[in-house]
């Protein structure tokens, strides 16, 4: 019992402590305003007039701050004059560092043709003024399809940069 007053009284005092805006409307109710920060959204759509291909994607900003940042997207593409055309649907997640490191990963999918999976990342291993060096990294694969599960493909480099 005396671990639940504790804990209770500790809420309490942070919920007293924390600054809040106080608004008073018209009829003299009073409402806390508590600051909403919004994020960027769009959504994009196509239709290519030889073909009739339809195309959507829509992209946003999930999660932002003054060092990270994480974009997410995702996007469909259906043909509706060619029937044998497959629906293509993917997607794709974006992390970036203040620092200059990021972080992706991507899916694509289209049906009978098999899905493509995929990540990149880079490393900021050294930062001095205009001079950096950077360590990226790449690996994807292709699942299913005609040709069934391919070998996976992969790639590193070290690379040392100047900016005049």
């Amino acid at each position: 019992m005396q671990k639940l007053f504790v804990a209770a009284s500790l809420c309490l005092a942070m919920a007293v402590a924390l600054p809040y805006d106080l608004a008073q409307d018209e009829q003299g109710q009073h409402y806390y305003l508590v600051p909403v920060s919004r994020v960027r959204r769009d959504t994009d759509w196509n239709v290519q007039v030889p073909g009739g291909k339809f195309d959507v994607k829509h992209s946003g900003t999930i999660f932002e701050n003054d060092n990270h940042k994480l974009e997410g997207e995702v996007y469909g593409s259906k043909s509706f004059v060619d029937r044998r055309d497959p629906l293509e649907v993917g997607g794709s997640l974006t992390y970036n560092h203040d620092s200059g490191s990021s972080l992706s990963v991507q899916a694509e999918h289209k049906r009978h043709q098999g899905t493509n999976l995929g990540i990149e990342g880079k490393y900021n291993l050294y930062r001095n003024g205009p001079f950096h060096v950077d360590v990226t990294g790449d690996y994807s694969r292709h699942y299913g399809g005609p040709s069934g599960t391919q070998h996976p493909s992969w790639n590193t480099q070290l690379t040392g940069t100047v900016d005049f």
